[in-house]
């Protein structure tokens, strides 16, 4: 087997679990709301909606960090300056840790406020025991 054929072949695999990832999100999208409805009614659809949103801004802290490394190391790489490298790598790092304490920070804070703001006369504590 020649390596083209091997890359050829992993190109097909990934290509069809990436389309397969994306029909199974999509069916999802679809059905999800509707059993959430009909299960819980609208006021808890609401609610895991509203929490959804808000984890999803809370992601954009990391607003696009990955891409900014990769593209800070394609000069280093082609000029094979290990000391360049190791600087994006080492500034990438500090960045992430900074957006996971952030992303933590407003993750926490949101789970300690978000329940004194919004009501629900659907939820009620459950006595364990």
């Amino acid at each position: 087997m020649s390596p083209a054929s091997g890359r050829t072949e992993r190109f097909i695999y990934n290509a069809s679990t990436s389309l397969l990832l994306q029909i199974v999100t999509v069916i999802a999208g679809f059905v999800i709301p509707r059993v959430m409805l009909v299960s819980f009614g609208s006021e808890i659809n609401g609610l895991v909606s509203s929490i959804t949103q808000f984890i999803a801004y809370f992601n954009l802290v990391e607003a696009g960090l990955a891409h900014a490394a990769v593209y800070g190391l394609y000069k280093p790489l082609a000029q094979k300056d290990e000391k360049a490298i190791s600087a994006v790598l080492s500034a990438a790092r500090k960045f992430y840790i900074l957006s996971g304490y952030i992303f933590l920070t407003l993750t926490l804070g949101l789970a300690l406020l978000y329940p004194s703001f919004v009501k629900t006369s659907r939820l009620h504590s459950v006595e364990v025991g």
